[in-house]
């Protein structure tokens, strides 16, 4: 789904001379918040802002927010974990 968004000029000199550096600013600032909330896991919100997911947990760290690591989080590591032991993923 694509979704327009109006943002003052004054973000352009903000965050950078081009327009999709500052839609790329918000998308982040978007997910950051999403994950923070807990509305979104890391992966999806690595998504929605359009970088790794790896990328993403760097840009957690940058901003202060700790990374949640729910039950479902660790039963669902510890599965892909036990997965691996069959020499499918190395």
């Amino acid at each position: 789904m694509k979704i327009e968004l109006e943002v003052p000029d004054n973000l352009l000199a903000e965050w950078g001379s081009k327009p999709d550096s500052v839609r790329d600013r918000l998308q982040l600032e978007l997910a950051l918040h999403l994950y923070a909330s807990r509305k979104v896991s890391a992966g999806s919100a690595a998504e929605i802002a359009g970088i790794s997911r790896g990328t993403f947990e760097e840009a957690l760290k940058a901003s202060g927010i700790e990374r949640s690591y729910s039950m479902a989080d660790l039963e669902s590591d510890l599965a892909w974990v036990g997965g691996a032991t069959d020499g499918s993923r190395a």
